[in-house]
């Protein structure tokens, strides 16, 4: 497996960028998961761990709100791809559990 690293997250920003440039439609993407990518973007955040977690915590809501289409959770999964940068939390190693996102949401 090849660890989620600057070329990555440069490639996997883009994908947000171009969620936030040229939304989904609903049945595809909530709109308020979307303006959530559009605020991320927003950011100018690149640095692997950063993206990475933002994949995590997009991904989590997708599932929670079922707010998106079997195609996006697919998009937004990168643990079958990638291993997990210094400082992201995966389900591999059991770190996601202490992500500040899940932290207070009952599962």
């Amino acid at each position: 497996m090849i660890v989620f690293n600057e070329d990555s997250a440069k490639t996997y920003r883009g994908i947000l960028e171009k969620i936030a440039s040229e939304p989904p439609s609903d049945r595809q993407l909530s709109q308020e998961l979307v303006g959530k990518v559009k605020t991320f973007v927003a950011t100018g955040a690149v640095a692997p761990d950063v993206v990475w977690n933002f994949y995590k915590e997009i991904l989590d809501d997708c599932v929670r709100y079922g707010a998106a289409s079997s195609f996006v959770l697919r998009l937004f999964d990168l643990e079958p791809f990638f291993v997990a940068p210094r400082g992201g939390y995966s389900g591999r190693d059991g770190s996601i559990d202490k992500a500040p996102w899940r932290q207070g949401v009952r599962r």
